[in-house]
């Protein structure tokens, strides 16, 4: 089946079930609610509904706030009875729900199952392509001996015309079953199965991650920081999701060995979930801070927005304005955007409370999870002088220094 979501919901199309006793392909479209955690099939209307098919791709493409573009699903190639790869393309409108054969100019790609689909579109908006990839199809050798793809077509959406533009760096090797997410300006892909074969019959599945910058149009292989940080095991046909700046991979099949040590035939079946780190975590701003003064002086710290990211961790420090500017003091660590500091302990072992009219300085660090998963170690931090000298609430909007200092350091978040 096809999966795609548009932020608030997940749509299915195709797969295969259960009729009249016997497995059947089906052209079906579901839609399912994580609100209400319910399924349901969306009646469809035109004369172009796509064949039933397994192993095709289902994309999600937003409207366009320039052309005023309804928000649509792009379905592309797949599998169909009895033995047919395909190439078609076809357009689903979420508003009329009304599916419709695409009619592009130009070569589309081979036929092809098990490839990966992301939709991307350049920072000037002038660009927005369905940037295809990889994936299976019949061998000229032979039906038996399927061939992996490493091409990458581009569908420019509002030409509808396919182009296959030139790429540099370091190709990949041609793979299907893997996954492909994008990133700001990068197509990530993790996974799958390499090559046509290796001995015994037994397919690669490698557990590398390539990054294909679609602004520059250039490969490179992502090598993980961190000598400490485990390896995310081989695996193919897994599932893949991006949230933020990390990349979640869970379950799929994983090669296995016999007793001899050999490439088992017979795959594994993984229930894990890794993820992976693919830059610095969400900046921890805006800085909220309010002077309590009942029952005792205190400083009320909040920060962030309504989001966040799963896995993220934030160390408060706060220091006098008489302080060196290395003399942070931590107040706080932990999950939750917010804490009230009365008093502190000081690195020397002296103590100090919170006064009425003393300015001070406070600082968020966010940071990622320790090295238990296949991630980097990115840490970001943002950095918040406030004055609580006067009365009423500071509101940190950008940074701001006191007359003559300088930040230590300087926010990386984007």
């Amino acid at each position: 089946m096809a999966v795609a979501g548009d932020g608030t919901a997940v749509y299915i199309f195709g797969g295969m079930k259960v009729v009249e006793g016997r497995l059947a392909f089906v052209n079906t479209l579901s839609k399912y609610d994580p609100e209400t955690q319910l399924f349901s099939e969306l009646p469809t209307t035109g004369v172009n509904i796509p064949y039933p098919r397994i192993n095709a791709t289902l994309t999600y493409i937003p409207a366009h706030p320039q052309t005023a573009s309804e928000p649509c699903l792009f379905l592309f190639g797949g599998f169909a009875y009895p033995n047919t790869y395909l190439n078609d393309a076809y357009i689903f409108s979420l508003h009329s729900r009304v599916w419709r054969r695409l009619e592009v100019t130009g070569k589309a790609p081979d036929a092809r199952e098990h490839h990966t689909t992301v939709f991307w579109a350049s920072a000037d908006g002038k660009r927005r392509w369905l940037v295809v990839y990889g994936g299976m199809t019949v061998d000229a050798a032979g039906p038996d001996r399927p061939k992996r793809l490493g091409d990458v077509a581009v569908l420019d959406i509002d030409s509808a015309t396919w182009i296959y533009p030139e790429i540099g760096g370091t190709i990949p090797p041609g793979r299907s079953k893997h996954s492909a997410v994008v990133c700001g300006d990068r197509m990530v892909v993790y996974g799958g199965q390499e090559q046509q074969s290796v001995p015994n019959g037994v397919m690669q599945r490698p557990s590398d991650v390539h990054i294909l910058d679609l602004d520059k149009l250039c490969w490179e292989a992502l090598q993980p920081v961190g000598d400490d940080s485990p390896s995310a095991p081989p695996r193919a046909d897994h599932g893949a999701a991006l949230i933020g700046n990390r990349l979640y991979i869970t379950s799929g099949i994983a090669p296995t060995q016999g007793w001899d040590g050999t490439p088992s035939r017979s795959p594994q079946l993984l229930d894990d979930m890794w993820h992976l780190e693919l830059g610095p975590p969400a900046s921890p701003g805006p800085l909220y801070i309010d002077r309590q003064t009942q029952p005792r002086h205190a400083l009320c710290i909040t920060w962030g927005g309504t989001t966040t990211t799963p896995g993220t961790t934030y160390t408060v420090s706060i220091r006098r304005r008489t302080q060196e500017m290395d003399e942070w003091n931590v107040v706080y660590e932990g999950a939750e955007r917010r804490c009230v500091v009365e008093g502190v302990h000081s690195g020397d072992g002296s103590k100090w409370e919170v006064g009425p009219e003393e300015e001070y300085g406070v600082r968020v660090e966010a940071k990622v999870w320790p090295a238990t998963g296949y991630e980097s170690k990115a840490v970001v931090e943002g950095v918040a002088y406030v004055c609580l000298g006067g009365k009423g609430r500071c509101l940190r909007l950008s940074n701001h220094l006191w007359p003559g200092e300088r930040l230590p350091y300087l926010s990386s978040c984007n």
